[in-house]
């Protein structure tokens, strides 16, 4: 893939260099922080080839790249003359109840990818049971139970450990 051209594209399409106050990236996206979104051309955005989906959320203008995402920065960085530190601005912008709830789903989002397999796992294991092709006292299922219900057991575990109540 061609980053150098993805990035000129992507520079474009956000309104040019004078439009981004500041740029950072997370494991999949670009994160801008416009002076003003209404520069930015979302079809244009949307139609260039690697940006994978357009996500305005929390002040913020994400493309999602996939894992490719820090040669897209680098490129970026390397033909703009932004600062990767100056990200204040969005901070004053944000109240107090976005960056606590920032704080909370950042928490919880890590969690989702574990209790959404236990809880299809279980489903699974559910049906199984139901058509006849386990029987409930099998060590296949108790085996099986013992796995997917890991998954919540874990999740339980920590939120009693940060609730600081002892049992």
């Amino acid at each position: 893939m061609n980053y150098e051209k993805m990035a000129s594209e992507i520079l474009k399409a956000v309104g040019e260099e004078n439009n981004i106050n500041s740029l950072v990236h997370c494991a999949t996206r670009l994160r801008f922080n416009l002076n003003s979104e209404s520069k930015a051309d979302d079809e244009k955005v949307k139609a260039i080839n690697g940006v994978l989906s357009l996500v305005k959320k929390g002040g913020q203008y994400q493309l999602v790249i996939g894992n490719d995402v820090d040669k897209v920065y680098k490129e970026i960085m390397k033909v703009t003359n932004l600062d990767s530190s100056k990200d204040n601005k969005s901070k004053e912008k944000d109240g107090i109840i976005n960056r606590v709830l920032s704080v909370i789903t950042g928490s919880i989002a890590p969690m989702i990818p574990l209790l959404a397999g236990a809880g299809m796992g279980k489903v699974l294991l559910l049906i199984l049971s139901l058509v006849g092709v386990l029987d409930k006292s099998s060590q296949t299922y108790t085996m099986l139970k013992f796995i997917f219900d890991t998954g919540f057991l874990f999740y339980a575990g920590i939120c009693w450990f940060f609730s600081g109540k002892n049992i």
